[in-house]
């Protein structure tokens, strides 16, 4: 829960923009996050085509205000758009589903599920069961309502619905691979509980779920935390195995607890197959993998280029890529922890005379300026592929600026980029959200 909810007045907050009740708190949750189903999937297809073109279009139109030199067509498009990349599965395709613990519309407090309303947001939520769900796999949601029985009739500890009021469920995380394995999670806030009651916590969820052999690895963390990361609060291993394997194309990925890994597996290889078609590569090219994450990408393209560096903020993400470059057999990919901003220009001269093309795939803040005036003023830098989650936010200030036009007072950024190809790859079926790739070039 977002410490938001703490420090907000309750005059702050405003009402929910749904009449929900007991009958129709299904059907509000589906529209919430499942917008789009209902519709066939061409008819989904079209509507993220047409999102993606209105935002090129407005991408076109922040550059004519700019003066850039990029020529829109007639359309007001600044490149072609390709056609909507399909995801082979539309269905249960959800790798990982994050599930809530809060009241539900039935005024029980421990509900397990999604919410519907924003608790820094709106004066009443509510958490709604996840069981029509079409997007979840099947497996989630049986093991979700496993572990609501264990909320109802094992534990004694309440939802947490406010850090300074006490209560102590917060989360329950189920994450899964092709092969059926499943990693779950049960997150708490510890408030004053001692660590020998913790521990019988953990005793009674292991008792509960040691002998479902579709679990292979469970994980019990405490935290006070908004951000459950490993570093403040640790993951702890009540029972099975430390991680999961997935499989990507032909290469294996080993899953840690907090790693990153694309949601929807299969379309994900639709996804990296775009992307490493758009750098196109050769044994010659070395591939600069900024906000590399677990190093997958980097990864499956390794073995037709010369070589990788991956850079990211995230140690742990760095660590789980050095580990599954070792697993994969890959020498050529080196990753480094560390900004962008800060460690990119320690590799200029190492990379100066390389082959470079860079691929970027950021969370949906984007890049810092700072990190776009680098790529601008590396010269060597000819292509740059870019991978956004949300182009409409401010990826699209990250677009405008490396296409910004060289003048007397940013003369060092040096020549700038052109916007030459656009791909949409949906990830997300029934929702309206689609990845979009751009490819840029500096002539």
């Amino acid at each position: 829960m977002s410490t938001l909810r703490k420090l907000s007045k309750v005059g702050d907050l405003i009402p929910l923009p749904y009449h929900i009740t007991p009958e129709n708190r299904f059907e509000i949750l589906n529209q919430i996050i499942t917008p789009l189903y209902g519709k066939s999937y061409d008819k989904q297809l079209g509507i993220k085509y047409t999102k993606n073109k209105k935002i090129l279009q407005s991408f076109g139109k922040r550059l004519r205000e700019i003066n850039s030199p990029v020529i829109c067509a007639g359309d007001g498009l600044v490149c072609p758009l390709e056609r909507v990349k399909e995801s082979p599965i539309v269905e249960r395709y959800r790798n990982k589903d994050e599930f809530s613990i809060w009241p539900g519309i039935d005024g029980y407090n421990r509900t397990l599920g999604f919410f519907v309303g924003q608790p820094s947001v709106n004066k009443q939520v509510y958490c709604v069961e996840p069981y029509h769900i079409v997007v979840s796999r099947e497996s989630h949601l049986s093991i979700a309502e496993k572990f609501q029985s264990y909320l109802k009739y094992i534990t004694k500890y309440d939802s947490c619905e406010n850090y300074g009021l006490g209560g102590h469920w917060r989360r329950f995380h189920i994450r899964s691979n092709c092969l059926g394995d499943h990693m779950v999670t049960a997150i708490l806030h510890p408030q004053q509980l001692s660590q020998e009651q913790l521990n019988d916590e953990m005793n009674q969820l292991r008792q509960f779920f040691e002998d479902d052999c579709r679990i292979k690895s469970f994980y019990f963390q405490a935290s006070r935390h908004t951000r459950l990361s490993d570093e403040k609060s640790p993951f702890i291993n009540i029972f099975g195995d430390k991680t999961i394997t997935e499989s990507l194309f032909d290469k294996k990925f080993e899953i840690s607890v907090d790693s990153f890994f694309q949601i929807n597996t299969t379309a994900a290889e639709v996804l990296y197959k775009t992307i490493m078609s758009e750098l196109n590569v050769n044994k010659k090219t070395t591939v600069l993998d900024i906000c590399c994450g677990t190093g997958t990408l980097a990864i499956l393209m390794a073995s037709d280029v010369c070589r990788v560096v991956g850079i990211d903020s995230s140690q742990s993400a760095i660590n789980d890529a050095k580990k599954n470059a070792a697993f994969n057999g890959i020498k050529n990919a080196v990753f480094i922890s560390g900004t962008v901003e800060r460690e990119l220009p320690k590799l200029v001269d190492e990379l100066y005379s390389d082959n470079i093309v860079v691929v970027a795939n950021p969370t949906r803040a984007g890049l810092h300026p700072s990190v776009i005036n680098i790529l601008r003023e590396l010269n060597f830098i000819r292509k740059i592929v870019y991978v956004s989650c949300k182009p409409e936010g401010y990826a699209l200030r990250n677009f405008v600026h490396l296409c910004v036009p060289s003048n007397r007072h940013n003369s060092h950024l040096g020549s700038p980029f052109v916007p030459i190809n656009a791909v949409p790859v949906d990830l997300f079926p029934q929702t309206n959200h689609c990845e979009l790739i751009i490819t840029f070039e500096r002539f």
